[in-house]
């Protein structure tokens, strides 16, 4: 049991290191998109201020994409500030010193799959969560105790024997001869009604209140699983619409009001509209990415398995003969 609790923790521990290294990671990538806009809208600034120079341009579109400009560096500044406090959360979680420097790689990896479906996912969380071990291991005690109390029904028996060496002494009438004496006992449980059937009765409710926490703990790690399952669909829908729709016409957009407002056909309060489109737009981009990182490392806590071993699941039987450190 302790054994099985110990991997449940580092099962768990995995996990929340997982998600703080993604939210940094997520922090870097909100970071740069930021900083790519705010670049855009001060290069937007220098060529209002010429054109308010000739009399082109309100000074109240100059103020506006100021004020823009100010509202996206308070947002870079809480950013900044939330980098530094995930990797010193990094650095605890890992048992170093929280000032430790870490070398996080920037940039998107290859979107990670999650081949095996539902059905073996919830049949994988089952064989090898580490928590459900546990309760089984638990029924298995209470199950042993209950048939340790009923044997607590039958009579104890004692025997004994001994050789005992004597010295003659005056007046010994069998003048010192040693001698050989032999014992025997029997415990009766003659107050079985008041004790030993109280013990069993609270032995075998122990055992049904195991195997209720069993069977409660079975459903939140299948919940887990599926809920996990179905919010990775999720964003991974949500991401491919983002990529193949969103994100092109937000870009298509930006660049049709530069070029109208070059031409005095629209105000500056439809480019700064679209910068401001975009710029959720790529913010939604990174969210939804790291979100669904985070969601498999979920996953792979609920199951108890790392992705790898996962992923081979409909291919093959995975043996988990290794400790959850080896793997």
């Amino acid at each position: 049991q302790e054994k099985e609790g110990y991997y449940e923790q580092l099962n768990q521990l995995v996990s929340k290191f997982k998600g703080t290294y993604y939210d940094y990671r997520m922090t870097s990538e909100l970071l740069e998109i930021y900083g790519s806009t705010i670049s855009r809208l001060r290069g937007l600034g220098q060529i209002l201020e010429a054109r308010y120079s000739i009399g082109d341009t309100p000074q109240q579109d100059i103020l506006k994409n100021q004020v823009e400009i100010s509202n996206l560096d308070e947002t870079v500044v809480e950013l900044k500030q939330r980098h530094k406090i995930l990797l010193a959360r990094m650095n605890t979680l890992l048992n170093r010193p929280t000032g430790t420097i870490l070398k996080v790689k920037s940039g998107w990896d290859s979107f990670t799959q999650i081949k095996a479906p539902l059905k073996n996912l919830l049949e994988v969380a089952e064989r090898y969560r580490p928590w459900l071990k546990k309760s089984d291991l638990q029924i298995q005690q209470a199950e042993f105790e209950h048939k340790l109390a009923k044997k607590e029904l039958l009579p104890d028996f004692d025997f004994g024997g001994g050789w005992r060496f004597r010295q003659g002494t005056p007046g010994d009438p069998v003048g010192g001869e040693d001698f050989f004496s032999a014992g025997f006992s029997m415990n009766l449980p003659i107050y079985a009604g008041k004790k030993q059937k109280k013990e069993i009765a609270a032995a075998y409710y122990q055992k049904r209140v195991q195997e209720h926490l069993k069977q409660a703990t079975k459903q939140e790690v299948l919940f887990q699983v599926e809920q996990t399952f179905h919010q990775l669909n999720q964003l991974k829908s949500q991401l491919d619409i983002l990529k193949r729709r969103t994100l092109p016409q937000a870009h298509a957009a930006v660049k049709s009001s530069r070029i109208n407002y070059e031409a005095d056909e629209i105000d500056f309060l439809n480019i700064l509209t679209n910068e401001v489109a975009l710029l959720n737009q790529r913010l939604k981009q990174a969210k939804y990415y790291y979100e669904h990182e985070k969601k498999i490392a979920e996953m792979e806590m609920a199951t108890g398995l790392p992705i790898h071993l996962l992923n081979e699941m409909p291919n093959k039987e995975v043996t988990h003969d290794k400790s959850p450190e080896d793997i």
